[in-house]
């Protein structure tokens, strides 16, 4: 994590996750707001390697390493979407962390088939609430963001 003082010019380095983390996502309608709390990024969660990206990790922000959350895939995954439970309210009626993760997962023994899995946001730990299991391969990896409209 970088801190960047812009009056002072000074930059602040803190390592926030142990863990070799990509594309971190948060809820989307914090982006870019002072005191946004959680993170959540595909990471390899073991230490010295980089890949392959077979967990989801959620970092409280206020906490870094103490406050992580993890869920370990039996496969691969790639970056998580954060979609709100409860659309744009959510972002200051409800808390921060009221959504669904999804991720995109693939499993190298079952190699013509691509799972989506939906996660709840404030339980990641507890893994997927839902697979969606689609009788093709999607190629890896998949890149997104949330939106509620419907673009066609």
């Amino acid at each position: 994590r970088f801190d960047i003082n812009l009056k002072s010019r000074e930059i602040e380095y803190s390592e926030l996750d142990p863990a070799s983390n990509e594309f971190p996502c948060s809820h989307p309608y914090r982006h870019g707001h002072i005191g946004t709390r959680y993170n959540y990024m595909m990471a390899c969660n073991e230490p010295k390697r980089g890949l392959p990206f077979m967990d989801v990790v959620k970092v409280n922000m206020d906490e870094g390493a103490s406050g992580r959350k993890v869920w370990r895939a039996d496969g691969l995954i790639s970056e998580c979407v954060f979609a709100p439970r409860a659309g744009f309210d959510a972002a200051t009626k409800l808390d921060e962390d009221d959504g669904w993760l999804i991720t995109q997962f693939y499993n190298p023994d079952v190699p013509d088939q691509t799972q989506f899995l939906v996660l709840d946001a404030k339980d990641v730990e507890a893994g997927p609430v839902c697979r969606v299991k689609l009788d093709f391969k999607v190629n890896y990896p998949f890149h997104g963001t949330f939106t509620p409209h419907v673009f066609v």
